[in-house]
């Protein structure tokens, strides 16, 4: 049975609690989602054992059945490709530099936890890729 797009989707919204939709169309988010998606595919397509650029675009789906873990790997990597944008915003940077209040809730504190955060998404997606390698027997190519 294939793997749809949609399932993929829905583990990545599952784990974004804050997704704001507001000043989003259905189509502009299902755009941002299939972007996010095709970048995830491009993160996993080297080591993943199913052949990822197989897939029907039309019908939003895979021409092959993903594993759960799989699917899992690709939604954690649509995550850390969402969090890129907040990170790595001008304005963001432009207020941590111009401020001089430090507090809790300063612009610089906002940034420096949002740079943790896709830190730690993007070490958490390192690991399970690593572990998926290492569970399909694909650990020589990890030294390439």
């Amino acid at each position: 049975m294939a793997t749809t797009f949609e399932s993929i989707y829905a583990r990545c919204r599952g784990r974004i609690k804050d997704y704001d939709k507001e000043g989003y169309t259905d189509e502009m988010f299902a755009a941002v989602e299939k972007d996010l998606l095709q970048a995830a595919i491009d993160d996993f397509a080297d080591i993943c054992v199913n052949d990822l650029t197989d897939y029907d675009e039309e019908l939003e789906m895979f021409n092959i059945t993903l594993s759960r873990k799989e699917q899992s790997i690709l939604a954690l990597s649509m995550i850390v490709h969402w969090l890129e944008p907040y990170v790595f915003n001008s304005d963001a940077l432009k207020n941590a530099m111009s401020t001089k209040d430090f507090s809790m809730f300063s612009p610089a504190k906002l940034l420096e936890q949002m740079k943790d955060l896709l830190q730690y998404s993007e070490r958490k997606l390192k690991a399970e890729m690593n572990g998926y390698s290492f569970r399909v027997n694909k650990v020589s190519e990890l030294t390439e």
